[in-house]
């Protein structure tokens, strides 16, 4: 078997679907403004990463600690007015198994 095979099973081992909450999909955010990403917490992470997408290449990745389901991407990351990004949230165990994760979400940053 290759190894997206392998990925794929256990993909649909996934016990827990995680719940984004803010912004919703498709959501427009000033350039000005900070972006603030918020999704509900899973009770067996250890920790979360989070994802940030622009044209489908990685642009942000951050681990962020259980308990905490909020992160404020930094001033760097949208980077200009126009731009499409996606999110999407891990919820991760201590050896690093992917539990549960969310659907993509799509973002844009627009001059309001």
């Amino acid at each position: 078997g290759s190894g997206a095979e392998v990925k794929s099973i256990k993909e649909a081992l996934l016990k827990e679907e995680l719940a984004l909450l803010l912004p919703m999909d498709e959501a427009s955010i000033d350039v000005a403004q900070s972006v603030n990403l918020s999704w509900v917490d899973v009770g067996s992470a250890e920790f979360y990463k989070l994802e940030v997408e622009q044209a489908d290449e990685p642009a942000f990745s951050a681990i962020v600690r259980p308990g905490v389901s909020s992160y404020t991407l930094p001033p760097f990351v949208n980077v200009e007015s126009g731009a499409k990004l996606r999110w999407r949230v891990s919820a991760m165990n201590t050896q690093g198994d992917t539990v549960a994760r969310s659907d993509w979400r799509k973002l844009s940053i627009e001059t309001q």
